[in-house]
């Protein structure tokens, strides 16, 4: 496959799982369409997370040998979830809003893992970062 077909074949795979992950599951629909995006493993702002970000930040290198793209995606939730934050005292997140986070961290994992076994099968190379997730005394991203 060329560069095109990966990434269609990828967003496909994404935007498909975010869909019906919550019927499979029986929850609720709590997420619009996912934007997804690639970067270079050796972009020069990637090679610096550890210092933007945290020193304990891991570098695509340090996961995967010879690593050549990152892929990136964010799920936004609904409009009708993201209004449950409004009004609530000291600006704090809805009850709605934080148990959807905790959907919606599940489901990543999840996702991870099925897109890294589905690029596989593709013939590509992938590997999901053990650990990846929060830090939470940082309140940042490993």
């Amino acid at each position: 496959m060329n560069g095109n077909e990966w990434k269609a074949a990828i967003e496909t795979f994404i935007t498909d799982y975010v869909k019906e992950y919550p019927d499979k599951n029986h929850l609720p629909h709590l997420w619009r369409t996912p934007l997804v995006g690639y970067a270079d493993a050796f972009d020069p702002y990637i090679q610096r997370l550890p210092e933007i970000v945290a020193k304990v930040h891991r570098l695509p290198q340090d996961i995967m040998e010879d690593p050549k793209v990152v892929i990136c995606y964010f799920i936004p939730f609904t409009r009708e979830l993201e209004r449950t934050n409004v009004g609530v005292a000291n600006n704090a997140a809805s009850e709605n809003w934080a148990q959807a986070y905790k959907i919606t961290n599940a489901m990543m994992a999840r996702l991870n893992e099925d897109l890294a076994n589905e690029i596989i099968r593709l013939g590509g190379r992938a590997v999901v970062p053990e650990g990846a997730g929060m830090l939470k005394e940082l309140l940042k991203s490993s």
